[in-house]
Order: structure tokens, then C-alpha cells, then sequence
């Protein structure tokens, strides 16, 4: 299935190292033709010994709150969720095309504030480890072109 009108959106707080950049970026080129996706980087809150990690996860959410547009299905990546074979996440894709905008949202190092977990239509685990956001937004951007070229004959799950 090509590219047809939908809009996929990855809104990481935290921003990439060069040589993650470099891995993101090359994933996002590749799947423009087929699934063509945008990122949103939004900045950690500083960690200060005056602030809980509560509030400043609510204090990143409300950053996050400003790219969800309304009606979209936002998937909420989160270590206590289920994670998918790569089977089921190219079912769970195909699912995703049919909606009209899909908003994949990656925590930072405390990550995702309550609000935004129960906002989430979805949550979604790469891997029952724990990785960073860097490493995150790379996994999830590799996992998509992998589903999208396995459609496409050239690769096996």
C-alpha cells in the first residue's frame, strides 16, 4: 500500500544525538514514498532537585498536549504495555493507515505523564527492555519501514 493522503507523526520529547539523528533521519527518507512521516521534538523539562518527577512530566505533557489534534488515534509508547510481534505490528499498521492522522508519542527519560497515557487510544512496547528515546524513535521508525518493505517483497519478518 503506497502513501495515500495520511499523515503519521512521531512527537519525541528530547532531542536526538548526531549519530541517532543521522539513523532517524535516513528511515524517515526511506519510508517518505510509502508512509511518509513527520517528527515533533520537544524539549526535556530540566531535572532541578525543586521540581517532582510528577510535575515535570506534566509540565512536558502540556508541550505535548499542543501537537494532538483533535480526532487523531495517538499510540503512547510505553514499557508496560503489550509489545507486538513484527507480525502483529504490520497488522496493527495496516490498521493505523485507515485513520486519518496517526500520533506515535515517545516519553522522555521519566517518561509519559499519566494524562497522556490515558489520552492514548493505544499503548504500544518496542521491546519489554527499556531504551532510550533516542534509541526509541530509531526502533520505531526502523520497525515501520521494515513492515513497509516486507510488504513490498524485500524483506522477511
Amino acid at each position: 500500500m503506497c502513501y495515500d493522503g495520511h499523515m503519521f507523526t512521531i512527537i519525541s520529547i528530547g532531542k536526538l544525538k548526531d549519530a541517532w539523528r543521522a539513523i532517524a533521519e535516513q528511515y524517515i527518507t526511506r519510508l517518505g514514498p510509502y508512509l511518509p512521516v513527520r517528527v515533533i521534538e520537544i524539549a526535556e523539562v530540566p531535572l532541578s532537585k525543586n521540581e517532582t518527577a510528577d510535575h515535570i512530566k506534566h509540565q512536558e505533557a502540556a508541550l505535548v498536549v499542543k501537537y494532538m489534534k483533535p480526532g487523531a488515534y495517538v499510540i503512547a509508547l510505553h514499557p508496560d504495555s503489550k509489545t507486538p510481534t513484527t507480525k502483529k505490528f504490520a497488522e496493527s499498521l495496516e490498521i493505523w493507515r485507515r485513520k486519518q492522522e496517526v500520533i506515535f508519542i515517545i516519553g522522555g527519560p521519566l517518561g509519559l505523564d499519566a494524562s497522556i497515557l490515558e489520552r492514548a487510544n493505544e499503548l504500544l512496547s518496542l521491546s519489554p527492555l527499556t531504551f532510550t528515546h533516542h534509541m526509541t524513535r530509531a526502533l520505531l521508525l526502523e520497525q515501520l519501514y521494515r513492515v513497509i518493505m516486507r510488504e513490498k517483497g524485500k524483506y522477511d519478518y
